[in-house]
């Protein structure tokens, strides 16, 4: 028997089992299937479907599942609490506790991304939440529920900070021609020509200076921020912006904003307020006098755009490898090498096609 003939027995026997509806895991193997793309198309909403449908019947190793396809990607939180607490029909004790349970996992997780677009609900889930202890614990650099759940309110532009570990992972296979290659590596941090970026990269490394320097100013001025380290090296750019190291740049813009909150009380009584509304933040920052504290909020606002958008970039890259398209991944790459060329950066590097790229290996269900 042939693997594809093999893969389409498997299928016709699941489905099977699945009418006679008497075994949780006949369900739980055709999620797998589906999933998998064995014996038919992949389909991660039948998959779920599936996987739900397990569970309900008592199977627990379908939680597993459900758990990963969150993880993955392949499930959606957001659009689950959405749909579960905006509908006419409460949920049930059941569904607010799974719910619950995987918030809090992203929150443990610290998918930031997820919670700020949960944000609307959030009080649903930590009802104890207390603002003024959160901004306490995050000036403190204390990890607390509290300071997680104030964090994730602090910007609307804020759905790619998440999963940064396998960021990180997917990055560094993917540019490890350059990183692993440490000759070439030096002669990028030596030469320290941010040209060697990408035009979002640029725009967040000048982005981050600004916010830095104004900081400062502040700081010479009111003395506010006498606890708060702003050393930011080129080095750390090069040769591209992890999304762990953009996570730690808004969580800095962010611990600055705190701090300056006391200078004003227009930012006191009004900024703080709209963390969740971009626009509102730069009408309010057009009122403040004081030139330095003005170009800071800006600078805090544009912060958080511009680290979302590269942020949305990296994760386009990462579902199309996931949909097998290597085509943008080539791309990247090449652009990386055309940029070194243009630098006048030594590298010896040929160009990419999508069929010889570097091997990436990303967890799967």
């Amino acid at each position: 028997m042939s693997e594809k003939e093999d893969a389409a027995r498997q299928y016709l026997e699941a489905r099977k089992a699945v009418r006679e509806a008497t075994d949780p895991k006949a369900f739980l193997r055709l999620g797998l299937l589906y999933t998998r793309g064995i014996g038919i198309g992949k389909n991660y909403v039948l998959a779920n479907y599936f996987f739900e449908k397990a569970l309900a019947m008592g199977c627990e190793e379908a939680e597993v599942y459900i758990s990963q396809a969150y993880e993955l990607g392949l499930k959606d939180i957001v659009t689950d609490v959405n749909n579960a607490l905006n509908n006419p029909n409460p949920p049930t004790p059941d569904v607010i506790a799974k719910l619950r349970k995987q918030v809090e996992k992203e929150r443990i997780k610290k998918n930031y991304g997820r919670l700020s677009q949960l944000r609307e609900h959030l009080s649903f889930f930590y009802p104890n939440y207390n603002q003024d202890k959160a901004i306490v614990d995050f000036l403190k650099y204390q990890d607390t529920t509290d300071a997680d759940i104030l964090y994730s309110t602090c910007t609307t532009d804020n759905k790619s900070e998440v999963d940064m570990e396998m960021q990180d992972h997917f990055l560094n296979q993917l540019y490890a021609p350059i990183i692993q290659n440490e000759p070439l590596v030096g002669r990028i941090k030596r030469a320290g020509n941010i040209q060697v970026l990408g035009s979002i990269e640029r725009e967040l490394y000048e982005c981050i200076y600004h916010l830095i320097s104004k900081a400062v100013s502040l700081h010479q001025k009111y003395g506010f921020n006498n606890n708060l380290t702003i050393a930011i090296n080129t080095f750390d750019f090069l040769p591209y912006i992890k999304p762990s190291f953009m996570s730690s740049l808004r969580k800095l813009g962010f611990r600055c904003l705190l701090f300056a909150r006391e200078i004003d009380p227009v930012i006191q009584d009004e900024f703080m307020k709209n963390l969740d509304n971009d626009g509102r933040l730069l009408d309010i920052s057009a009122t403040v006098k004081d030139e330095d504290l003005q170009m800071f909020l800006m600078s805090f606002v544009e912060l958080n755009v511009d680290i979302d958008e590269l942020g949305r970039y990296y994760l386009s890259l990462i579902k199309a490898y996931k949909e097998d398209n290597r085509v943008p991944l080539a791309n990247s790459l090449n652009d990386f090498i055309e940029r070194l060329t243009n630098a006048d950066i030594d590298h010896h590097l040929s160009a990419f096609s999508p069929e010889d790229l570097p091997p990436i290996d990303l967890p799967s269900i």
